[in-house]
């Protein structure tokens, strides 16, 4: 074969027989042989099984060719897009194959013989369609998390959601109005509502649920003017609170702007999450091209409605699985804290206020290549060196080497779900575990195996693990999982081929958690987010620990084989400017007296001088020093000396200052706690 032929070719040649001038022998191939098409003037060869499983990946990765020695992640695949295309092969080949499969056997060459082999593992009975259900209509197991979370706090818009796209062009708001209605038919998610009855709540789906379409016109807004203006809509929109029983719970606003509209969808969570908002906003616009069209819209036929899975996922999670599957989060989870406290500007409030703010930031294009580069050597995905990164930044603020990060997974393993509207989405408790001080490729080892494991053992809603782990309930803060972890990268669709639509984020100014990293994909670089709880933490503490993650990742993208100790989060100017800050302002302390004798030397030398005031309360040094030393008697006399601590609890104050003092006059240190902690 020629010198240049890159080394996947010959993989692809050596299967095949060929004639003496270095063709294929198309007369001696393998039965049966579905087609032959041509790469650079060479000739391979693809069985039925492995064209059909090629189709499958090319359609979720948008590659226009596959090759079957390709390797599936290298080509940009991810977990959610793995899910995706698992569930396409379930319907292609009725077979089930774990994720953890894929990681293992990543190319179509490798997949087609276990696909095909006898020890297979063969997809059960399909989710059949409920024609007329005799008994109410129960809720799914996230429904009913979110029903209940809903009752402790009734019109609490914590959990809508709000997508706001930019679609470069003026919409027909009449032809709009019908394809919501189609859409609203087509999705009996977004005609459900909520009621509670003597034996738990039940879903209501409604025949008809008319949504009109709220129309802003700001032709006449100046353009300069016209972002802000949108910006409020948008927020207004996440503030909205949503009735269950009486519903609608999926709103819709368009903003006409000159050449552009603004569509901001607003739908309570238990009716939709992140995959569904993809979902359906592809279906409204191909709805839309159609009618604008004058056609009929032509979109995949629904087999089963969210009802029909609730249901089936109900009577599907036997004791079997959900024994095997809590077995195996209590060996996970037992032993690890399950209070992850990052160091807060702020006294933890009694009870959450799900007060939250957002800050943004970029991790530039340089880094973000040499990640994905990293991921794809080391056989892993970008969230899991990512979520590796956040666990190391986790352990640097809060020196714990073992505790728990919070996921999410979409939740629709079975191909009958990937088209429906619907809250499938549940949490996972990631295990983090950094002792012994490894490199961070073996800390992406680590990693790799406890989210592959984790993922395998997903079909257990978080409610059950809660319940199994028996945590000490809390207002404060959310059971077992106070920090999240999110890789946003489900891809919206294309109004037109040349025409890609623009997501404006919205600030919601609420979270669930004391803090949550989220991500985003996009073509060069990836957006990150800090969402946080504004009660613990201020703005100034996260944008630095930002700049420490920005430096972090940078450091991992450039030596990823160092141990992660070793790993700095102070880049190298900013370390330069603290060198040359305390040079600059170095002073020798070795002749200085120590405090109380300063205080003591000031009242022999100024005895009337003014030493504290608060108010109309004042001390002068004498009186200072004449109670501190009071204090400093009774103190010596309850035991205080060299190494014993005495806690100290005031508010700011005279009485304060002088504690201080009378503790050091007796020779201990104190130990400050704030009135407003908590008694333990």
């Amino acid at each position: 074969l020629p010198e240049y032929m890159v080394p996947a070719a010959y993989v692809v040649l050596e299967r095949f027989p060929l004639t003496p001038n270095g063709k294929i022998d198309t007369q001696a191939l393998p039965e049966p042989v579905i087609e032959q098409w041509e790469v650079e003037g060479y000739v391979a060869a693809r069985t039925p099984e492995e064209a059909q499983l090629a189709e499958i990946w090319e359609e979720a990765l948008h590659i226009k060719r596959v090759g079957i020695t390709d390797n599936f992640f290298a080509l940009g695949g991810h977990s959610l897009l793995a899910a995706r295309v698992l569930a396409r092969m379930q319907t292609v080949f009725g077979v089930a194959i774990p994720l953890k499969t894929l990681f293992t056997t990543p190319t179509i060459v490798e997949l087609v013989p276990l696909l095909l082999s006898e020890s297979a593992h063969k997809t059960g009975k399909a989710i059949e369609k409920i024609s007329e259900p005799d008994t109410p209509l129960l809720l799914s197991y996230a429904q009913e998390r979110m029903w209940f979370f809903e009752q402790l706090q009734p019109n609490n818009p914590l959990y809508t959601i709000v997508l706001a796209v930019r679609l470069p062009r003026t919409l027909n708001m009449t032809i709009l109005q019908r394809s919501v209605d189609r859409l609203i038919l087509r999705h009996e998610s977004l005609r459900t509502t909520f009621v509670n009855t003597p034996t738990g709540p039940v879903q209501i789906i409604a025949e008809q649920c008319p949504v009109l379409i709220n129309v802003i016109q700001l032709q006449s807004v100046a353009e300069t003017e016209r972002e802000q203006v949108i910006q409020q809509y948008a927020e207004q929109a996440a503030h909205c609170s949503m009735n269950l029983e009486r519903g609608p719970l999926f709103y819709i606003t368009a903003i006409a702007a000159q050449n552009e509209t603004v569509l901001l969808i607003t739908q309570h969570h238990i009716i939709s999450d992140g995959w569904s908002v993809e979902v359906m906003l592809q279906d409204l616009l191909m709805i839309y091209e159609a009618y604008i069209s004058s056609s009929d819209p032509i979109l995949p036929e629904l087999l089963i409605q969210y009802a029909d899975f609730a249901v089936w996922q109900r009577g599907q999670f036997q004791e079997a699985v959900a024994a095997q599957q809590t077995a195996f989060w209590l060996e996970q989870l037992s032993g690890l804290p399950q209070l992850l406290q990052i160091p807060a500007d702020f006294s933890r409030p009694a009870a959450q206020t799900f007060r939250g703010k957002r800050h943004t930031f970029i991790i530039e294009q340089t880094v973000t290549q040499k990640l994905t580069a990293l991921s794809r050597n080391e056989g892993v995905t970008l969230f899991m060196t990512l979520l590796s990164a956040f666990e190391i930044l986790l352990q640097r603020y809060t020196r714990q080497e073992e505790f728990i990060v919070g996921t999410v997974v979409a939740g629709r393993q079975r191909p009958e779900l990937e088209r429906l509207i619907g809250f499938f989405v549940n949490t996972l408790p990631l295990p983090a575990k950094l002792s012994g001080n490894p490199s961070f490729t073996a800390l992406l080892e680590r990693t790799k195996h406890i989210v592959l494991e984790a993922f395998a053992n997903q079909d257990i809603p978080f409610e059950h693990i809660v319940e199994a782990m028996q945590p000490k309930r809390d207002l404060s803060h959310h059971p077992l999982i106070q920090v999240m972890f999110v890789l946003q990268n489900t891809r919206l669709g294309t109004l037109e081929d040349d025409q890609t639509m623009q997501v404006i984020e919205v600030e919601s100014g609420s979270t669930q958690f004391d803090f949550t990293l989220e991500i985003t994909e996009t073509a060069h670089e990836l957006h990150a987010s800090f969402v946080y709880a504004s009660d613990l933490f201020s703005p100034a503490t996260v944008q630095n620990m930002a700049k420490r993650f920005i430096c972090l990742l940078s450091n991992i993208a450039e030596t990823p084989h160092q141990a992660i100790k070793d790993f700095s989060l102070i880049s190298p100017e900013e370390y330069r400017r603290i060198i040359d800050r305390n040079t600059l302002f170095e002073t020798d302390y070795s002749n200085r007296a120590y405090l109380p004798e300063a205080v003591e030397a000031a009242a022999q030398k100024n005895p009337n001088g003014l030493a504290v005031a608060q108010g109309e309360k004042q001390l002068t040094y004498a009186e200072l020093t004449a109670h501190a030393k009071r204090l400093a008697r009774q103190l010596t006399e309850l035991g205080v000396g060299p190494e014993v601590v005495v806690g100290v609890c005031f508010e700011r104050s005279i009485e304060l200052v002088v504690a201080l003092l009378g503790v050091w006059y007796a020779g201990g240190a104190y130990v400050p706690i704030d009135p407003e902690y908590p008694v333990e």
